[in-house]
């Protein structure tokens, strides 16, 4: 891993990379299997629903106190407190077993405040360490890293949920997981913790953001719109057609290590002048790989579709946030609302997912349909061409707004 990051990286910023890993495994080893869990523990959609709609409004409210402490101290501690909190989930889940289902509202906000704290922190790190000229560069780069971590996990799972009693393979991984983020917390000891303490600008930034950042913001409800649902769905639907976590794990590996080539090949040829190709690129393989799922339902098509969804993510993922940080980087003042800008970000994401969510929840009855659930996956795919329209809007930059405080990124 040491000769895969740059070395033009600062000694922070490198290890930085290194937690993103810890996180990305940790995640990948339990994250893909929590609903299933929920679902063999319970076998109830509502409850499936609920959880997540208690962790999306989670994710949305706790920016706010993240938010405070990313002013008040540093992001780096917003992390620190984010890898506990993902700690703690696991640890519950790991105690409670087919009792957690029981628990999935206090599971719920806990897992989504994790989420929240490690989002910000993430969001501003990435911000402090990146211009406008190397942006899709760095992106391409945390893409990477994170996919590695993403590669061998599932399968691990898998293999240990398929060959042991099924609850106790459950427990190993959620421990297993709980360790990782232990690791991740102890080695963000070697980041600076202290900052500059700002003045909390979010209503000046909602309101004063200029028709940019308001496109930025249309996308980012649209985004929630998709994600609230298929965050969730997608992993049922991949249990029901394949029947089996190992292959679970094994599809996910596989889509790994097509997108660690992906965010390679996007990251290097993506430049300010053409990200809005780039996404509207990714937005219509998405959209096609979602129509792909939806009219084919059986293991041919959940292949095709994780193969092709998994290589475009990275065209519109990529853009969209080098985009989102150049409107951002504009104000001449970013670096002290730099925050403000992350939590009001999140703002409409989590709207966006609340009314997914709850439209699932509303119409719970017509998802026992497997007619409902193909219609609702083809629909979703079709929202990412509605954000590239939204963020086409958007006046892109050809000369480096260097506003934010910068390292060298060479890819």
């Amino acid at each position: 891993m040491q000769s895969t990051i740059p070395h033009t990286l600062s000694t922070h910023l490198r290890i930085f990379l290194w937690i993103q890993l810890f996180v990305s495994t940790a995640s990948s080893l339990s994250g893909l299997f929590v609903n299933v869990f929920l679902w063999k523990v319970n076998q109830d959609l509502l409850t499936i629903a609920y959880f997540n709609m208690t962790l999306s409004a989670s994710i949305m409210l706790m920016m706010f106190p993240a938010g405070w402490i990313g002013r008040r101290l540093h992001s780096v501690w917003c992390l620190r407190m984010a890898m506990g909190m993902f700690a703690f989930f696991y640890f519950l889940i790991a105690y409670w077993q087919e009792r957690a289902g029981d628990h999935f509202i206090l599971l719920g906000i806990l897992h989504g405040s994790a989420i929240a704290f490690f989002a910000l922190a993430t969001h501003v790190i990435s911000y402090d360490h990146s211009q406008s000229g190397n942006r899709s560069r760095y992106f391409g780069w945390y893409s990477f890293v994170s996919t590695m971590g993403n590669m061998a996990p599932p399968l691990l799972s898998g293999w240990i949920i398929t060959r042991f009693d099924t609850i106790a393979g459950y427990r190993t991984i959620f421990l297993i997981s709980l360790v990782l983020f232990a690791a991740a917390c102890l080695l963000s000891v070697f980041l600076p913790g202290r900052g500059q303490k700002t003045k909390g600008s979010l209503l000046s930034v909602m309101k004063n953001g200029g028709d940019d950042w308001r496109n930025v913001q249309l996308a980012n409800g649209v985004y929630g719109l998709h994600d609230g649902v298929m965050w969730f769905l997608l992993q049922l639907v991949a249990f029901w057609i394949l029947k089996d976590e190992f292959q679970m794990g094994i599809y996910t590996t596989a889509a790994s290590l097509l997108s660690l080539f992906a965010a390679v090949y996007v990251g290097k040829r993506v430049q300010p002048h053409n990200r809005i190709r780039y996404f509207l690129a990714g937005a219509i393989g998405v959209g096609l790989g979602h129509l792909i799922l939806a009219f084919h339902f059986n293991v041919a098509g959940f292949t095709l579709y994780t193969l092709w969804v998994t290589v475009f993510a990275n065209f519109y993922s990529i853009p969209y946030n080098s985009i989102t940080f150049e409107v951002i980087s504009r104000d001449p003042q970013a670096q002290e609302r730099r925050v403000d800008y992350i939590v009001s970000r999140e703002i409409p994401i989590g709207l966006g997912r609340l009314l997914s969510v709850a439209a699932f929840v509303a119409l719970h009855d017509h998802f026992q349909n497997q007619t409902a659930v193909q219609v609702t996956i083809g629909v979703l795919g079709l929202l990412y061409l509605i954000c590239w329209r939204l963020m086409a809007r958007i006046r892109l930059e050809t000369e480096p707004v260097t506003h934010a405080k910068t390292d060298s990124v060479d890819m």
